[in-house]
This record gives C-alpha cells, structure tokens and sequence, in this order.
C-alpha cells in the first residue's frame, strides 16, 4: 500500500511538472528572437488634400524593411466616400501598426478590433496627420496622446509644454493644431534614457518640414521624448517647446507618436522631411520599440548634428522624371514596380489640374522619344485617363505607324474634345490595312457625325476589312446622315456584306430610337419589314416597330399572328 501510494504521488507530482512547464511554455512572449522578422501592417488609403498618402506608405515600407526586422503588409482602405464596411485589417496577427491615415471613420467592428489589439499589447506608430484623424474617436485620442485639427479644442485636452526642464499640461482655451511655414529646426533630446532616444544627441538637426504645434489631447501615460521651439519669429510660431516624439502607454500597448515626415500632394522627390536621417532613425527605432519594448539598432555615425542636417543617401523615393526613365527601357515580363508607381503618383494629383498637366508634358517627352513599345504603351494608358487636348498632336503622330497605332488609339478615344476626331479623320487618309481599319472603328467609337461621308464611301472599299469596319462605324456613329448611308448601301451591297449592313441599319435605327427620332426609325423599320428580307432582319425590325407604334402596336401584333408566316 505505502509503495502504492508513493507511486501515486509521484505521478501526481510528475503531472504538476509538466503542466507548469506548459503554462510557462504558453505564457513566453510570442516572438522570441529566432521567431522570423516582426510583422507591421501600415494602415493607408486616404489622407487630406494636404497629405499624399500614395508616397509616404511606400517609403514606409522601404524604411522598415531596411532595417531587416521587418516583413511588411499594408490595409488600404477604399477611397474618400466608398464602403469602408468590408475594411477590417487583422490587427491581431501583426507586431506593429503604423497609422499613415486620414480620413473617414473605420467600421465599429475594426475600430472595437483596433482598440483590443493595442490593450492587449499591440504595438503602434502614429505618423504625422494621422493625429488628424477620428477627432470624435475618444479610445483614438487616448491611444494617440495628443491630436490636431477635425475641429478639436480645449474640450479634447490640455496641450503639452516643455518648460524650465519640466513638462507643463496647458489647459487654456483655443484651436487644437497648427503649425509654422516648413523649415528646417532644431529637435532638443529630453529623454535620453528611453530605448528609442539612447545615445541621440543632445540637439540635432531635422530637415525642412512641418512642426507641428498646439496639439491636444488626453495626454494620458505620456512621456516626451524630444521636443522643438517654435520660434514666434516665424508666421505661426508659438513661442513654445512643441512636443515632436513622444510614447504613450495605453494598456499594455506601447504607442510610438512622431510628427515628423510631411508629404504634401505634389511631393515626389527630394522631399527633405522624410530623406532626414533623424526622422528616418527615430522613426525605425520608434516602430521597433513600439513591436518589442526593445532597441537593437544602432544610432548611425551620420545622424545630424546640432548645426547640420544629414541626409540618408540610400533613401530615394522615385521622381517623377526617375520613374520614366525606367518606364523608358521597360520590357514586358519585367517587375511592374515603377508601373504601380507612375499610377499612384497620377493618381495621387487627381485634384490638382496643375500638376497633372505637368506630369502629361513629361508623358509626352516619353512618346517622343526613342523609349521601349512597352513603356510608350504604358505611357498611352495613363494618357488614356489623364490626358487633355495638349497629347491629341503626339499621339496623333503615333496613328500611321503600326507598331504605335493601336496604343495612341486607346488614349484618343478616351480624351474629350473635337481636336481627337480631327486628328483620326485626318489620319485615315493616310493609313494602311489593319492600321486603317483601326482608326474607322475609333471614328465609330467616338460617334464622330463628321466622319460619316467618308466611312460611307468606305462602305465600298475593295479591302472588304475596311468596308465592314466602315459599316459597323456608321451602325455606332447612328445619326440621321449615317442612317442614309447605310440605306444607300443596302441597295449595293450583297451576300455577307448586305447582312453586316442590315445589322448596322437595324443597329442605327435603335439608336436613333433613344435619341428621340421616333420617325427616322420607323421608317426604317418599315424598309426592312418586307418578304424580301430575312427573316430575323424582318423579326428585328417587327419588334422596333412596335417599339414606335404607340397606338397601334397591339394591332400590329394580331395582324402578324393571323397571318401565314
């Protein structure tokens, strides 16, 4: 029995071993050194039309992975104004989140999700104007620690101040948000113990940008980490220490906020506040910290001094004028990279009509010159959504040549105004075979009435391409003068070719039906509702006149009934 009985308890003891080993197991932290690289998530898809979130998420991704810590996912939300219900990134799978966003309100579901991944020890970066968003998000404004803009005040917080070596809660009344004209300034290190901010300097030099100033906020578990003086001498300057780097803990979250890094709607490259080594450091050890509770980088020998800005020379985010230089010798197969780039950043100046009539000459100086199909194709494309009348005569030069015809083609028929069909009318002259038989069928496309007389005579053609491309252009083009020409062509053609024309003539007169010419169709309904014609030409053509009978048509339809067909 007592042998018994101690074989019991060691079992018993044995269990209790393994099952402390095993609540220790899963009590560990989830990433362990050896565990991979971390993973951040940067949340994007809107920013205000004083912020270019297209370039900065980008760049973001480049910083991070740089490091070698990082694997780096992106949530784009749908645009300003689109359902947003379906946006729910799984903030839970990820180390860090970086806030790069703007704009309208998340779903209560990603919200609710948001707010437990930070409590529950998400980590977080804040970068610029995401401060500037969900103004009436109270867990938002608790995470982020102090915001601008969206209409806050002094109902939002206090402001923090930086004085006599102490940090100073400002509750007077006022505008929570501003900042001075973009300058390059000083940034005082104030907490040089703290993991993100070791071994920075003392003072040190941040690159022409946006300090932000007079923001607001619950403030809560905050701790400055650097600040900067806006000097009063400057338009907007308040005369105080502005916080620019600063922690909050919320739960067991760690929030990294930083201000630096304004990318404005025509930013492409240089852009100085973003190229600064200080931001691009402290912005790197801010998202590690804010994933880990830990710095391992190493502040860089370059890091700006008190007196002078550095800049990162493996920073280039692409220009413009890089862009298409790549874009220039690009072959099909190759990566797509500065594709999606061009395309963000046109993308990027829907609203400002100045700029995208800049960047369309620079497209153009890519079509005039010796660059790749590939990469001219690629070029018509974006004309094809962004261009103006200023492309009409260089992609009107490409139209004769086989090799650009049906690229220049694709931008014309997408550009409004009377100088593309000009341009297609004056080419068709001139224009061979498939390259002809193209340009009829932009003419048609684009409805061109003046074409008419000319596709008329083309109905003829001795290339029976051409004279069916002809034929179905006037079918699209379907005015009163194309309606004639077809009419005419009925009498002259036959086999195959009379039955594209009857098809065009029926098409013509349906058009001409929405158009309001009641008559005009009608008659031509009534041409084509005879013995002489096929029977579904004739079945086409009973059924557009009772479309047009309006107060006959059941007679119409009893009539045919009785009859022997």
């Amino acid at each position: 029995m007592n042998r018994m009985n101690q074989r019991l308890k060691f079992f018993v003891f044995a269990l209790l071993t393994i099952g402390c080993f095993l609540l220790l197991w899963n009590c560990s932290p989830a990433k362990s050194p050896d565990a991979g690289p971390l993973k951040a998530l940067i949340v994007t898809g809107q920013s205000s039309r004083s912020h270019n979130w297209e370039v900065s998420s980008p760049i973001f991704k480049q910083l991070l992975e740089q490091t070698g810590l990082f694997k780096v996912d992106f949530a784009t939300s749908p645009p300003a104004g689109g359902e947003m219900e379906n946006f729910r990134p799984d903030f839970a799978t990820y180390n860090v989140v970086v806030l790069d966003y703007e704009g309208d309100s998340w779903p209560e579901q990603t919200e609710k999700a948001f707010v437990k991944y930070v409590k529950s020890g998400g980590g977080v970066v804040v970068f610029h104007a995401a401060d500037n968003a969900f103004p009436d998000w109270k867990e938002f404004n608790e995470i982020i620690g102090l915001g601008g803009w969206g209409d806050r005040d002094e109902k939002w917080g206090p402001m923090v101040r930086f004085r006599e070596g102490k940090v100073v809660l400002d509750n007077s009344p006022g505008r929570a948000g501003s900042h001075p004209p973009k300058h390059e300034y000083q940034v005082v290190t104030r907490d040089r113990e703290h993991p993100i901010t070791k071994d920075l300097p003392e003072k040190w030099m941040h690159a022409a940008d946006e300090l932000y100033s007079e923001l607001r906020g619950p403030a809560k578990k905050l701790t400055v980490l650097a600040t900067a003086y806006a000097d009063p001498s400057r338009r907007g300057g308040t005369g105080e220490h502005e916080p620019v780097l600063f922690t909050i803990k919320y739960g067991k979250g760690r929030v990294f906020h930083t201000v630096f890094g304004h990318v404005g709607p025509r930013d492409s490259s240089p852009i100085p506040a973003m190229d600064c080594v200080g931001f691009i450091v402290t912005f790197q050890r801010g998202a590690e910290w804010a994933a880990t509770g830990k710095v391992t980088q190493e502040v860089p020998e370059d890091f700006p001094t008190a007196t002078v800005v550095r800049r990162w020379k493996g920073y280039k985010p692409p220009s413009l004028g890089e862009l298409l230089e790549e874009i220039s010798t690009y072959q099909y197969g190759q990566g797509r990279e500065p594709l999606t780039a061009l395309t963000g950043l046109v993308r990027s100046a829907y609203d400002s009509p100045q700029d995208l009539k800049w960047i369309e000459q620079r497209l153009l100086e890519v079509l005039r010159s010796d660059a790749t199909l590939a990469g001219k194709q690629f070029v018509c494309r974006q004309l094809s959504i962004s261009g103006t009348e200023e492309a009409v005569p260089v992609l009107a030069g490409m139209l004769t040549d086989a090799a650009t015809s049906d690229m220049a083609r694709y931008a014309l028929e997408r550009i409004p105004g009377a100088a593309v069909d000009e341009a297609l009318r004056k080419a068709l002259p001139k224009a061979r075979g498939e390259v002809k038989v193209g340009i009829i069928n932009s003419l048609g496309q684009r409805g061109d009435r003046q074409a008419v007389a000319t596709l008329g005579r083309l109905v003829h053609d001795n290339n029976a391409t051409i004279a069916v491309a002809a034929i179905a252009a006037l079918g699209r083009i379907a005015d009163p003068q194309a309606a004639d020409a077809l009419a005419e062509a009925r009498g002259k053609t036959t086999g195959k070719l009379r039955r594209l024309v009857l098809d065009s003539y029926l098409k013509c007169a349906d058009q001409l039906v929405t158009q309001g010419e009641q008559s005009r169709a009608k008659a031509i309904y009534q041409q084509l509702y005879v013995p002489s014609e096929p029977v579904p030409v004739r079945a086409a053509a009973l059924r557009g006149l009772v479309l047009t009978e309006a107060g006959n048509a059941a007679e119409e339809i009893v009539n045919v009934l009785r009859g022997g067909d």
